[in-house]
């Protein structure tokens, strides 16, 4: 590994993604709640960062950022764990610069806490998804209403 990759955190699996990143001038972008840059968003719903395939129906922007290298981190589960939060602490440990594009609020239906929330993967069916699956999508999900959904309420 380089230096720029050691200091990037560059996983094995998302190496040629993030070279791929590496070769335009400018870095800054967007980021997708998918917690990947929008650049990595295919037509059809596909996210190709280089780790997991996402299956983003579009690109739901959530972060301006200066340096979209630390957002190719693979999602471990909800919250701290999603692929948004590690790309966003990766960032901030290093001083890189990002800023929310829109309001954090909770989506989970009639909830709109703005407390303790964190970006979640779910399943089609609308249960939490701890590992990747086929028909998923990223929201925005409050510490209570994830404690419900993993509890099966």
């Amino acid at each position: 590994m380089t230096d720029l990759e050691m200091h990037f955190e560059v996983s094995l699996q998302c190496q040629k993604a993030w070279q791929e990143a590496m070769k335009r001038s400018e870095h800054s972008g967007h980021v997708c709640l998918c917690g990947h840059p929008e650049l990595a968003h295919k037509d059809g719903g596909l996210c190709n960062a280089g780790i997991d395939i996402c299956y983003c129906r579009k690109p739901s922007l959530m972060l301006i950022v200066l340096d979209i290298r630390y957002f190719y981190k693979a999602t471990k589960g909800p919250h701290e764990a999603h692929a948004l939060s590690l790309g966003m602490l990766s960032c901030s440990k290093k001083n890189g610069f990002f800023r929310p594009v829109k309001d954090w609020v909770c989506g989970a239906l009639g909830c709109e806490q703005r407390m303790g929330v964190g970006p979640v993967r779910m399943r089609n069916g609308g249960w939490v998804a701890l590992r990747p699956s086929a028909k998923e999508s990223h929201k925005l999900m409050c510490e209570r209403c994830l404690s419900m959904k993993l509890n099966g309420s």
